[in-house]
């Protein structure tokens, strides 16, 4: 832990934007302003997953990426499974959004948060679901590389031996940047050190919904840590500042990276513009102690 938030040289570069409200875009010119708009903040890490959008957003990412590879890093995952794509995205973005306008008026929204452990039940991954999933998100996204891969919903411990080497064999031919695990936190305190063995990054929620989880980066010191759902509410419905919060979390873990998303461009530039401001206030007093 940092003892001044002056050590974070620049906080965009610990950013992350997730790539899931790409397919609730309502048509393809709209996904790539919003990828556009996080890049040109600063932005690089981008985070997809097959299971975002039936694949979609895999793709979108990808047609993005074709003009701007070498100045953003991809994560994708491994572990889920998810429908065929049937048709290319300019045309199921508008479908799925009027899919969601229709369901809309027949129907209240739902809240679906649930802060609660969502603790996994152990399922067999062998070699041919964790090579074709891997073979799939390389097409999708259309590049020879994946920065980082991650293990979806989905631990260590469920791989066959034959599937964690083959996940190891890409780290060492460099069609894999780092390998990790991105699940709910809870289910990260079942794992021994020697679970974990060979995995670089530990992503899961953190935040004041999860006070358990801060505990983690002690826990896991050799892997690093991106956490997401960072500016989630906690059960006392408390009111905050999104910059205030996010700052102070890069102040007390500056080696950790923070993922968030958005379907709106002009929330990506006021994130960005919040935490700065936020974290210039930090260097002016000390720092009352961990984000709790």
């Amino acid at each position: 832990m940092a003892d001044s938030p002056s050590q974070l040289s620049n906080a965009v570069e610990h950013l992350g934007f997730g790539c899931v409200a790409l397919t609730h875009q309502p048509t393809q010119r709209h996904a790539m302003r919003l990828l556009t708009t996080a890049m040109e903040a600063g932005i690089c890490h981008f985070d997809t997953a097959p299971s975002y959008g039936s694949g979609y957003s895999e793709i979108l990412l990808g047609k993005f990426a074709q003009k701007n590879r070498e100045r953003i890093k991809i994560a994708t995952k491994v572990g889920t499974t998810f429908p065929p794509i049937c048709v290319p995205p300019s045309v199921a973005l508008p479908l799925h959004a009027i899919r969601r306008f229709v369901r809309s008026l027949k129907s209240a929204p739902t809240h679906r948060y649930n802060p609660k452990p969502q603790l996994l039940a152990h399922r067999i991954i062998d070699l041919s679901a964790v090579s074709g999933s891997v073979e799939g998100s390389l097409s999708r996204l259309q590049c020879d590389r994946i920065d980082l891969l991650l293990l979806h919903e989905t631990l260590p411990t469920f791989l066959t031996e034959e599937a964690r080497d083959y996940l190891f064999d890409l780290r060492r031919s460099g069609t894999v940047g780092k390998l990790g695990v991105a699940a709910n936190g809870a289910n990260y305190f079942n794992l021994s050190q020697s679970d974990l063995k060979g995995w670089d990054v530990l992503q899961y929620e953190y935040g004041e919904a999860w006070p358990r989880h801060f505990e983690l980066p002690r826990l896991f010191p050799q892997q690093e840590h991106i956490f997401h759902s960072c500016l989630r509410p906690s059960s006392s419905g408390e009111i905050f500042d999104p910059g205030q919060r996010l700052s102070k979390i890069l102040a007390n873990h500056p080696e950790a990276s923070l993922l968030f998303s958005t379907r709106k461009p002009e929330r990506i530039e006021s994130n960005v513009e919040a935490i700065d401001r936020s974290l210039k206030n930090l260097t002016q007093t000390e720092k009352d102690g961990p984000c709790r």
